[in-house]
């Protein structure tokens, strides 16, 4: 995957590899692995490097195995950790770090680089550059939209039209059907909900320079943002984050799900 285009998130990842409902999370197996690895003999460079991608979905298990072997690593032996979230690792082994952290992407590259893509479209560019806000993957879904993007959007007009209709019996069939996609998905729908809700609160300020949204998007935002404002703003956050909380403790998505649309009836008229 990582030859053919390295620019790719964790959605695309766990897609590649089949994980269907799984979590995308490290487990302790994995700790066992790494040492096995940093126990094979270097024939071809002075050091060992391990590199570990989003160090952050660690589970404890596997982060407390590997505390001691980060905090005291072999001789000439490297570890990279590579994270989106440093808040969101370990304490212990944050502390433990070296932070280096790279700027966004430059406007300017990623203009050049989507204009080098086979088959972008021209027009398409300057709106993709502005939404992307320094990242070359949110870029590139703009120029060629995946599935996932465009079922989480779908997902999220049911959700809302439902709740402004009141349709009961139509979200319990909404709640269904998204509590049989994977919890790492569910997460990423919540995440999704949780930037459009922004996004439209700041469309109905009338902050246009500030709105990141796509074409679609902000088509549909004209009915939708006055919906969104300074009196269930916070309350539309605080329920999403909630509703993420549950599902990364493994609550019935189910019920969070259903419980979410249902409290969408009440807030989304005030």
């Amino acid at each position: 995957m990582v030859l053919s285009d390295p620019y790719f998130d964790l959605g695309g990842w766990l897609i590649f590899i089949e994980a269907e409902n799984a979590q995308g999370l490290i487990f302790e197996r994995e700790s066992n692995s790494i040492y096995k690895k940093l126990n094979l003999k270097s024939f071809e460079s002075e050091f060992k490097v391990m590199i570990i991608w989003l160090p952050e979905k660690m589970h404890l298990a596997c982060s407390n195995k590997l505390l001691k072997i980060i905090e005291e690593p072999p001789s000439k032996t490297l570890f990279i950790l590579i994270t989106e979230d440093e808040e969101a690792v370990i304490g212990t082994i944050r502390s433990r770090a070296q932070p280096v952290n790279f700027p966004f992407i430059g406007k300017e590259s990623i203009r050049t680089a989507l204009l080098g893509m086979e088959n972008t479209d021209p027009d398409l560019v300057p709106d993709a550059v502005h939404l992307a806000n320094g990242n070359f993957i949110k870029a590139k879904a703009y120029i060629n939209p995946g599935d996932e993007s465009q079922f989480y959007f779908r997902k999220f007009q049911e959700m809302m039209r439902q709740a402004y209709k009141r349709e009961i019996v139509a979200q319990i069939q909404w709640a269904e059907e998204m509590a049989k996609i994977g919890r790492d998905k569910q997460k990423a729908f919540l995440a999704f909900a949780l930037r459009l809700i922004r996004e439209y609160f700041v469309l109905n300020m009338k902050r246009s320079n500030m709105v990141y949204l796509s074409k679609q998007e902000k088509e549909w935002g004209k009915q939708f943002a006055p919906f969104i404002n300074e009196r269930n703003i916070v309350a539309f956050f605080n329920e999403f984050e909630t509703a993420i909380k549950h599902i990364s403790w493994n609550g019935n998505p189910r019920i969070i799900f259903l419980d979410t649309a249902l409290r969408m009836v009440r807030l989304i008229k005030r």
